[in-house]
């Protein structure tokens, strides 16, 4: 069954059980236990447990017992589904497809967090002889989340040998790796809050392959140490859990595959060494209880199993192995059953080591990892208990009466040992970790710049690697997104603006200065006032009211904020009213009131105080809902005695909305328009923060924590952070509002209105970057609130925020729905975060686990800038064609790099030839006709990454050298190599002088690279092009491979309309020019036509863009560049590698000429010239 296919038939199991789940509404607990076809104990637990909830009268908090179910289990089920219980219960089996403990887990997670309960999580075969669950233990397992714990371990006594899959493998790795050490890592048993539940059901998606079995556990573990939750740890006394052979390989197997699986993705987490060892908070004594007879492991069994396993997989563990320790687990192996010996620290050793091939050999396959560590594991068992059971031989010899003590004594003394063998060989591992991990790390990290706003990139992985091999590419979504935009915006202007969407943008912004001209008339009529005085705000907000109603807003009681002013008199406001008690201001004031404008006027320190006082004795039943009403404070109010301060996030909670009149000079040119989308987004923030602390009071605990968080929490720091997406469900609340009051008012009547308000809500989020670089929003909210900050013209993308907002919620969603998620369940993660204190908890990271790492953007200055000339073609073009007569260049001549030196102009062009091979052949110039062409090429592919091509060179002379990058291509993967040639051999062709300098980016597909020709600040300076990016990378020496760091993108296609919308890519060599290095590139559209533009980058900073032409200084307009059929490769097409000064000269002025030499249609080579001070606008030159 696939990953996808389990994954539907996992959301099938729970689909009846949730439905079923929404009839107990207000439970806060759920007893879940996993189980199998425990058909003996499953009942027997259940009756523990509600002896257990009864005695604590967990019955009046809405407890449940849950049993999920594998498939296997129809007899364990028969046995419980209609038992009579005092608590309620339900049970169900998971479907064949979607079984196995740690699904049957997640199953129970899932029901805990749509009961918005704590969960406590028990074994089926908890109960055995003389061991295991006591009622009382339901108590002590859930005491601690009252406490505000997230995650409670139990830990149990165990027989010396019965928790070795703990002692010996699980425990020691999590202290080792994750800083904590666990008494009891295998205990099964487990108490959750409800918050740790919500962070469960979200980080498990990631972790679906190596959670479905025992994997689970460890799992819970260290989810909740990375995310520092707390932990604590509660004694039950004594277990007895005997395991056959098949389950130890089979459970061990499962805990190797997730904690090999984390340790390798985690290894940002762990790999800094920790000076500090942690371990959980112990709550609770241990309960006395007798200790039971117990069964012990068959050694022989064991050693078989050791030897099989090992003799099986003897090459992997040769190779994964130092020979050191493989000739001792080869001692190990041919040992004699009786005096069998495997000790600590080969299992150690074999642990790292297996560990390390798992995580870095590329043909390691896992699975016969996994496996050849498990028959190890059997080995260092067997080894444990032969010592043991030697000892208590010679014990029982000497009669000794304390030998049952000294056993136990040893078994802890040898485990301890194991812990101690495992930490003392990590310093040595980790050093050996990170040599490999640098070996193997890319050179770079491929990453997609995207762009809709201008100057406002958003950077994701090109691939999203998703479960079931499903590869999702994030710049085909992206661009998916991008068309439907550009239809909306195309729809609104005609349909709403009334204008042609071919309209330039003189036209476009004009008719809409002309819409919001409209709109504020219809605001005006709709809501009727002087938004300048008292009375008439107090007038245009009764108005707005009516029309988007008065919500009811879940908030803090009357009495609550009575009692506050009481405890903290307000005195700012006591003194003006003429009151000298709390109680004399309360009958002139309501207390929603007094606190609201009390929290606006009174000093920090008192709201400080009285906020603390309140969320710190908050619980739900101290929240009600109260109406939302409007609170106007204008000079009027207490007769103009105080300054109105800014509006306080407390009022929240008082369900009130503080407002003033405009002052005189502000509002802009849309004054009304600004209030009623000020004001109505203030009414639907407040419905929306309504409904966290909805969701806060359902889960009871920490209540007042949340709702403070919710308050003083906020950060932007990413356009996807959860404070962002937040702040967009504010403005699609208010469009819908909108669009409601739109089909309300048609029917009063009002269809004039009616239709202003359509046209507004069409609008709002949509945008477009038009032909010219012009970027035109459309949402009033823009436009409004621009001009009320003193704007004129068009609202700036720096100022568009609602533009921007909108756009990346939409695209969070759809990369959400791509990976098969609800986009809905946003909206849930948003109000865990903002109640953890993690508003800036970026969502595509914390919901998808797709945030880029190590990729470094430069992101550039926006500007409107000037417009360059075109450049002008040469009339003799093409001024190289293929010839027919030579076989390697044949077909094709396009894509030369240029070089001057001196008078001659060299062009190394890429030949395309009859065995569909490119070779770089040479033609002598004077710049502009052709001197002399080689009859042969100087330079073919000869590595096995260039056996389809050598193309696209471009070159550049440092010092006595000429150095050429190029793309080498082997017909699968396309990659940039480096080759160098005396300039003296050049020029006297020696060709077969070249020296290959090796690849740069070893395995990513990269093209479009060049050199700058000298050092800038010390380094050697590369442009390449990963698409649809330019980056940069820089280098100490001309040596290759570039170093695995100092890599970032500097540039990125263009959004809306721009003829560089799809892809760029560098051009040619950087050219010096008296204003900065002077760069021809190349943009592609979405029509896939190639033009070249300019591009500018300061002498002393390559990473800073001051120019880049907003218009294409090329684009195919001839027949040789369009493309004749049947003759051309690839239609539409100018692209360059090379240009020149038309002079020799080193340092460029304006009046000075570049040649630009391009291949057209991807089959000629062909000629263009332009100034420098057409190219680079005289107001760039300027500044």
């Amino acid at each position: 069954m696939g990953i996808l296919d389990s994954e539907t038939l996992f959301e099938k199991s729970i689909a009846g059980p949730l439905e079923k789940a929404r009839r107990y509404e207000g439970v806060n607990l759920v007893v879940g236990i996993p189980f199998y076809n425990e058909v003996d104990t499953l009942p027997l637990v259940l009756k523990v447990v509600e002896d257990g909830l009864v005695s604590m009268k967990a019955t009046d908090d809405k407890a449940i017992i849950i049993c999920a179910g594998d498939p296997a289990g129809k007899e364990a089920l028969d046995a419980i589904k209609d038992k009579k219980l005092q608590v309620p219960h339900m049970e169900f089996l998971m479907l064949e497809g979607a079984n196995g403990r740690g699904m049957s887990i997640r199953a129970l997670l899932e029901l805990a967090d749509r009961l918005e309960a704590d969960l406590a999580i028990l074994a089926a075969d908890i109960i055995g002889k003389g061991s295991g669950l006591q009622p009382g233990s339901i108590q002590r397992m859930l005491k601690p989340l009252q406490y505000g714990y997230d995650l409670v371990l139990t830990s149990f006594r165990r027989q010396y040998f019965e928790d070795l899959l703990g002692k010996l493998f699980l425990g020691p790795l999590l202290e080792t790796f994750f800083g904590y050490r666990i008494s009891d890592a295998i205990s099964g048993t487990y108490a959750i809050s409800h918050d740790m539940v919500e962070e469960y059901c979200t980080a498990i998606k990631f972790w679906v392959d190596q959670t479905r079995g025992f994997g689970i556990d460890p799992w819970l573990i260290t989810t909740a140490i990375i995310q520092q939750r707390r932990i604590c740890e509660v004694p039950l006394g004594f277990r007895m859990e005997y395991a056959s052979l098949d389950k130890v390989s089979y459970v061990f197997k499962d805990f190797a595959e997730y904690m090999f699986e984390s340790i390798r993705r985690e290894e940002e987490f762990w790999k800094e060494k920790r000076v500090v060892l942690r371990s959980p908070d112990i709550y609770g004594l241990e309960p006395h209880q007798d200790v039971p007879a117990a069964q012990t492991y068959d050694t022989r069994a064991l050693i078989h199993f050791f030897r099989n396993g090992f003799n099986q997989y003897r090459d992997l563990l040769a190779t994964a192995c130092p020979q050191e320790l493989f000739t001792a687990l080869e001692r190990s192996v041919a040992s004699p059953t009786r005096d069998f010996h495997l000790d600590g620290r080969t299992w150690a050793n074999t642990v790292y080591s297996l560990l390390s091939h798992y995580s870095f050999a590329p043909d390691a396959k896992k699975e016969d990892v996994l496996e050849a560590l498990t028959a190890v594991f059997c080995g260092r068992m067997a080894g444990f208990l032969e010592h043991l059971e030697a000892l208590q031989e010679e014990l029982a010899s000497e009669k000794s009466t304390y030998a049952a003590a000294i056993l136990s004594s040893r078994a802890e003394s040898k485990k301890d040992e194991q812990r101690r063998f495992f930490l003392h060989g990590s310093l040595n591992f980790i050093r050996r970790w990170k040599e490999k991990s640098w070996k193997h790390k890319p050179p770079l990290i491929p990453a997609d710049y995207l762009e809709f706003i201008p100057g406002k990139p958003i950077v994701l992985p090109k691939c999203i690697k998703w479960r079931g091999g499903q590869d999702v590419w994030t710049a085909g979504l992206f661009n998916r997104l991008q068309t439907r935009y550009s239809e909306k915006f195309h729809d609104f202007l005609e349909n709403n603006l009334l204008i042609s969407a071919d309209s330039n943008s003189r036209a476009i912004a004009s008719r809409l200065e002309e819409t919001m001209e409209a709109l504020e008339e219809t605001m005006d009529h709709l809501s009727p006032g002087n938004v300048y005085t008292e009375e008439g705000t107090r007038q245009a907000v009764e108005g707005i009211f009516q029309l988007l109603g008065y919500p009811r807003i879940f908030g803090i009681k009357e009495e609550i904020f009575e009692e506050a002013l009481m405890r903290f008199p307000p005195l700012n406001i006591m003194i003006p009213k003429g009151c000298h008690t709390p109680r004399e201001l309360l009958c002139k004031m309501l207390p929603r009131d007094a606190v609201t404008v009390a929290n606006l006027i009174e000093t920090r320190k008192w709201a400080d105080r009285t906020l603390l006082w309140i969320l710190d004795n908050l619980d739900p039943e101290d929240m009600e809902e109260a109406e939302l009403k409007p609170l106007i404070l204008g000079d009027s109010f207490m007769g103009g005695t105080f300054k109105l301060g800014k509006i306080s996030d407390l009022n929240k909670l008082t369900t009130r909305q503080v407002i003033s009149p405009l002052s005189k000079g502000v509002g802009g040119k849309y004054p009304k328009l600004r209030f009623f989308l000020f004001i109505g987004r203030q009414i639907m923030i407040a419905q929306n923060y309504s409904l966290l602390y909805q969701t806060y009071a359902k889960e009871r605990r920490k209540l007042g924590l949340k709702i403070r968080n919710s308050l003083i929490g906020r950060f932007e720091s990413t356009p996807f952070s959860a404070y962002n997406i937040f702040e967009n469900y504010h403005h699609r609340a208010l469009v819908r509002a909108a669009r409601i009051l739109a089909q309300k008012i048609t029917l009063t009547g009002h269809a004039g209105e009616a239709q202003m308000l359509k046209a507004m809500c069409n609008g709002y989020g949509v945008s477009q970057v038009l032909e010219d670089g012009t970027f035109i929003p459309c949402s009033a909210w823009s436009w409004a609130s621009y001009s009320s900050k003193g704007g004129t013209g068009i609202p700036t993308p720096m100022s568009s925020h609602v533009e921007e907002r909108w756009f990346n919620h939409d695209f969070l969603e759809e990369i959400h729905a791509e990976l098969g998620f609800d986009p809905g369940s946003i909206l849930q993660r948003i109000a865990q975060s903002i109640g953890d204190g993690k508003a800036d908890d970026d969502l595509l990271d914390v919901l998808l686990g797709i945030k880029p790492k190590d990729v470094t953007v430069v992101v550039q200055e926006t500007q409107d800038y000037p417009p360059a000339k075109p450049l002008v073609r040469y009339p003799g073009n093409p001024i190289l064609n293929p010839i027919k007569d030579n076989p390697w260049e044949s077909r094709y001549v396009l894509n030369a790099a240029a070089v001057r030196i001196k008078d001659k102009v060299y062009l190394l062009y890429r030949a395309f030839g009859d065995d569909e091979v490119s070779r770089i052949g040479l033609a002598v110039t004077d710049g502009y006709r052709v001197l002399e062409r080689l009859p042969d090429p100087i330079f073919v592919p000869q590595t096995e990454q260039e056996k389809k091509g050598v193309e696209d060179p471009r070159v550049v002379i440092i010092g006595d050298e000429l150095i050429m990058l190029y793309t080498a291509y082997d017909g699968v993967i396309a990659q940039i190599a480096a080759a160098s040639i005396s300039v003296d051999d050049f020029i006297n062709k020696r060709f077969y002088r070249w020296k290959r300098k090796g690849l740069a980016f070893r395995d990513i597909w990269d093209k479009d690279a060049f050199l700058f020709p000298e050092k800038i600040n010390d380094k050697y300076i590369i442009y390449h092009r990963i698409e649809p990016s330019i980056w940069v990378s820089y280098m100490d020496k001309l040596e290759f491979p570039v170093p695995k760091e100092e890599h970032s993108i500097i540039m990125g296609p263009r959004p809306g309309k721009m003829w560089d919308f799809l892809k760029i890519g560098a051009g040619s060599q950087p050219i010096k020019t008296k204003y900065g290095w002077l760069m021809i590139y190349h943009g592609v559209d979405k029509e896939r036509v190639y033009r070249l533009g300019v591009m500018l980058v300061p002498l002393d900073n390559p990473e800073r863009v001051i120019y880049r032409s907003p218009n294409p200084i090329l684009s195919p307009e001839t027949e040789h560049e369009i493309g004749i059929p049947g003759e051309t490769w690839i239609p539409n097409v100018v692209f360059t590698c090379g240009a020149v000064p038309a002079e020799d000269k080193e340092i460029l002025d304006a009046d000075d000429e570049i040649l630009v030499y391009y291949g057209a249609a991807d089959s000629y080579m062909c000629l263009a010239t332009g100034r420098v001070g057409d190219l680079i606008p005289e107001e760039i030159r300027k500044e």
